[in-house]
C-alpha cells in the first residue's frame, strides 16, 4: 500500500457551517478535539461543542461533537454502540499508538477490557487494527473517517507502525491517517492519504 504525506494536516477539515465532525476514542481524543477547536478559531471559524448523546445545536455553526465523552485510558473498546450524530460529515478516530507492547489492562483499565481479552495480554497492532475495524463498523453509512494514531513519541516500533497503516488504509473507509506525536513546542502531527491510484 502505497502513500503519501501532505501538508497542512487541516486540509482535511470542512470549514463551513452545518458540518458535524465527531471524535470517538481514548485518552488522547480530548486534546486532539481542543487543537481542532483551536485551529477552527484561529480561521475565524465559528464552532459548537456536543457531548455524547448532545442536542443537536442546529445547522448554524461547525460542530464539533463528541460521541464517547472523557477517557482516563489509552483505549476505549470499539465494540461498542456510540451515539454518532445523525449530521456527522467526518469521523475522527482517536487511538493510542503508545499502547501497542504494553499490557491489555494498563491501555484499556481493568474493566473495560474487550471480550477475549485477558489482563496481561500484550497488545500487538494487530489488536490496535481490530478497533478501528470496529469503530469504522460503527460508523453511520457514507460517512468518511479519519484515524488518528496518538502516542507516538512514546511508541518505538516504526516498522509496525507503517505496516499497520497501510493495511488499515487498504480498507475503503480509511483514506486518511494523521500521525499525532507530543512535542516540547506542542503537538507535532503529519498526515498522510492513498497515494494517487491506489
Amino acid at each position: 500500500m502505497d502513500f503519501a504525506f501532505f501538508k497542512p494536516w487541516h486540509d482535511v477539515l470542512p470549514r463551513e457551517a452545518g458540518h458535524v465532525v465527531a471524535f470517538a476514542g481514548g485518552a488522547g481524543k480530548a486534546g486532539l478535539i481542543d487543537l481542532v477547536a483551536g485551529i477552527y478559531a484561529a480561521e475565524g471559524v465559528g464552532v459548537a461543542r456536543a457531548g455524547p448523546g448532545g442536542a443537536d445545536p442546529g445547522d448554524g455553526m461547525l460542530v464539533l461533537a463528541d460521541t464517547d465523552g472523557a477517557a482516563s485510558t489509552l483505549l476505549r473498546c470499539g465494540r461498542r454502540s456510540l451515539p454518532w450524530p445523525v449530521r456527522t460529515s467526518l469521523a475522527v478516530l482517536e487511538i493510542s499508538a503508545a499502547a501497542v507492547g504494553g499490557r491489555a489492562d494498563l491501555a484499556y483499565g481493568p474493566t473495560g477490557l474487550p471480550p477475549g481479552l485477558e489482563p496481561w495480554t500484550v497488545l500487538l497492532w494487530e489488536h490496535l487494527e481490530l478497533e478501528v475495524e470496529a469503530l469504522l463498523a460503527g460508523l453511520p453509512p457514507a460517512v468518511p473517517a479519519v484515524l488518528a494514531l496518538t502516542g507516538l513519541e512514546a511508541q518505538p516500533d516504526s516498522i509496525g507502525l507503517f505496516a499497520c497503516t497501510g493495511r488499515l488504509m487498504a480498507a475503503p473507509p480509511l483514506a486518511v491517517v494523521l500521525f499525532c506525536s507530543a512535542a516540547a513546542d506542542g503537538p507535532s502531527i503529519r498526515a498522510c492519504c492513498r497515494a494517487q491510484g491506489d
